[in-house]
């Protein structure tokens, strides 16, 4: 017995003698009777063409229908005269054993070219790349993978310094990564960094983006989970005037970027350069926000900077824009801004003409609100004025005298007026007087 593969057509020569063992010549396929027994079935009546040779030799016919099931095939060929002849083949996996593998692990492959079919797989290469692929059909993907459940199409592991992925685009136009959402709320790339590593950490080219990302429905382009002390996104811009990340939406009133912080971290963290800044943002041509920002959680920032020698922000509007355009929802604060131990909540400086460093504008409710108005007026204006009052000053110095002038000693004489402070000290004076019925008060001195 040897073997035979599955569904191949073979030619078997047979040798055909009688009880004394001489050769026996002159048999036809018709004086044949064929049997046939698969996979250790039973027999039943075979079709086979048997051809005579010569010398007692007989050539059997055996089609692709006579090898089409694996296992254990037995034939047997009575005729008159004729010793009984008795063959027998095991039946295999086409491909087993020759030049072209077209079978692994029972599952059927064709062509010569064949696809492999496999349970797992492991490469080791101590050379080069374990895995080399490319596709030279019409828009083939090198690597197609599909996950199922929750795991991931593909999970890739950096060794110590080199990367899990490493994608390059095309010569022109093409992507080193283009990830796509199937489903309507499913993630087209997500991304966990794993101690102080990064989820994603891209490089974009001289004018190319290092990341671009679209979601579909309700899921987001990226979304990107930091780990412990490292960053959901790290991205450097190139050396010259390269971002490190573009993103654009381009259906309907989709986010370009949505980014969500956990715990006391940050959806996102930017950190500008020597002189660059760390997140720059420009509007739509039309109305569109450069950037909007939306508060979480109850007690969470919608956006959150801290400076360092410099400021946490900076804005600036071309044309007729505002450099920032912030509105709160339902009792919160469009902006809501808390100073350091000696630093201000809010700076503000006016323009070099004529611009306003703060700019309010009524469209429903203060301009002004009622907290700040309050603060204002319940403001303990500290020590009182002193001295003779300048030609100009602060308005809360001016409120002063005047309060001042109402609450402490004063003397008129017929030459001059006193105004004394707290301590009854005098502080300033007017010369007065009284001639043909005019009463004048002068400038103050000092008394």
């Amino acid at each position: 017995m040897y073997a035979v593969q599955q569904s191949v057509a073979l030619t078997v020569p047979v040798f055909a003698f009688d009880s004394a063992g001489d050769p026996v010549t002159g048999k036809v396929t018709g004086d044949w009777t064929k049997r046939i027994s698969k996979a250790s079935g039973a027999f039943a009546a075979m079709t086979v063409t048997v051809t005579e040779k010569e010398g007692g030799w007989y050539d059997v016919v055996m089609t692709t229908s006579h090898t089409d099931t694996l296992g254990l095939l037995t034939v047997y060929l009575t005729a008159t005269g004729v010793k009984q002849i008795n063959l027998q083949w095991m039946v295999t996996i086409a491909g087993e054993g020759g030049a072209n593998l077209t079978h692994i692990d029972g599952l059927a492959t064709s062509s010569t070219l064949a696809t492999l079919n496999l349970k797992q797989l492991n490469v080791v290469n101590t050379a080069g790349s374990a895995i080399v692929a490319s596709s030279t059909g019409s828009n083939g993907h090198g690597i197609d993978a599909s996950g199922n459940g929750s795991g991931v199409g593909v999970k890739a592991l950096g060794g110590d310094t080199g990367r899990g992925i490493w994608g390059a685009g095309g010569g022109t136009g093409g992507h080193g990564i283009v990830a796509t959402a199937s489903g309507n709320n499913a993630h087209a790339l997500m991304l966990s960094g794993h101690g102080s590593g990064a989820g994603l950490y891209a490089v974009g080219g001289a004018t190319g983006a290092g990341v671009q990302a679209v979601g579909q429905g309700t899921g987001t382009g990226l979304l990107a989970t930091g780990g412990a002390t490292g960053h959901g996104i790290e991205a450097v811009g190139g050396a010259t005037s390269g971002n490190g990340v573009t993103v654009t939406a381009t259906a309907g009133n989709g986010h370009g970027v949505a980014t969500t912080g956990q715990g006391a971290g940050n959806g996102l963290h930017a950190t500008g350069g020597a002189s660059g800044t760390g997140l720059a943002a420009v509007g739509g041509a039309t109305a569109g926000h450069g950037l909007n920002v939306s508060s979480g959680g109850t007690t969470g920032y919608g956006f959150r900077a801290t400076g360092m020698s410099g400021g946490a922000i900076l804005f600036g509007a071309s044309g007729n824009g505002h450099g920032l355009a912030v509105t709160g929802i339902g009792t919160g604060a469009g902006l809501s801004a808390q100073g350091g131990a000696t630093g201000h909540g809010l700076a503000a400086t006016g323009g070099a003409t004529s611009g306003d460093a703060i700019h309010g504008t009524v469209t429903s409710g203060d301009a002004l609100g009622d907290d700040l108005v309050d603060s204002i007026l319940t403001r303990d204006m500290g020590a009182e004025p002193t001295g003779v009052p300048a030609a100009t000053g602060s308005l809360a110095s001016k409120i002063g005298r005047i309060y001042a002038t109402l609450r402490n000693k004063v003397t008129v004489t017929a030459t001059e007026k006193t105004l004394f402070n707290d301590a009854g000290t005098a502080e300033w004076k007017k010369p007065v007087s009284d001639s043909a019925g005019t009463y004048t008060e002068d400038e103050g001195t000092t008394p």
